[in-house]
């Protein structure tokens, strides 16, 4: 009988092990929005930093894509264009591009017209990213592997597919333009950092009925 019970436990105590090895121990997902408001609150964070950083930046277009060398410094950004469709940049492009950096460097006007207009592109960024968690709803849709410049390649970044939420009411213009924007975050889940945003505006979006300006 005490053979048989000892038997039952070690069965038990196998199945427990199985169970917590497939994930049934993990207990239940995180909510989407909740994952959304963590990952904002570390962006936050992370913007608060004063670390300056040397990174690439490749921004696609319809029209083709660039991608810059930005180094980050005490004055302002500076950012050297490498490529152009993925492919490095001729002789005369690459004076051009110097020329243009150069422009910045003689001139201090131009060096604080160039600071102002970052931090007020910084401001507009982070009052977006700020009001993610309100302003839209999220459902589950999956992961991807992370990629050279998105997130840490081969991690498993989750996927959220997002739409207007209809309750949000935008406090200004800049965050107006999320009450007519759809598309999916990609968040690692390890690190709670955004890895990806992808929207697309499917409706105009008025400013003062309209009278102001939209977008399109």
């Amino acid at each position: 009988m005490r053979s048989m019970w000892r038997a039952r436990q070690w069965g038990m105590g196998v199945l427990l092990l199985a169970m917590a090895t497939a994930g049934w121990a993990e207990g239940p997902a995180p909510n989407p929005a909740d994952l959304v408001r963590r990952a904002v609150a570390n962006e936050a964070k992370a913007n608060s930093d004063r670390s300056k950083y040397m990174f690439k930046d490749r921004k696609q277009t319809p029209r083709g894509c660039s991608t810059k060398l930005i180094v980050e410094t005490n004055e302002a950004a500076a950012g050297l264009v490498i490529a152009y469709d993925d492919k490095p940049l001729g002789p005369e492009q690459q004076r051009a591009e110097m020329a243009r950096v150069q422009r910045f460097l003689d001139d201090p006007e131009e060096l604080r017209k160039k600071a102002k207009q970052e931090k007020e592109d910084a401001e507009r960024v982070n009052r977006i990213v700020r009001a993610l968690p309100d302003a839209f709803l999220y459902q589950a849709d999956g992961t991807e592997r992370g990629s050279d410049g998105i997130g840490k390649e081969g991690d498993e970044l989750v996927r959220l597919s997002f739409k207007p939420n209809p309750a949000y009411s935008p406090p200004s213009r800049v965050e107006q333009v999320l009450t007519g924007m759809q598309g999916y975050l990609l968040i690692d889940a390890e690190q709670m950092r955004i890895a990806k945003m992808d929207g697309t505006l499917f409706k105009d979006v008025g400013f003062g009925w309209g009278i102001l300006g939209h977008l399109d």
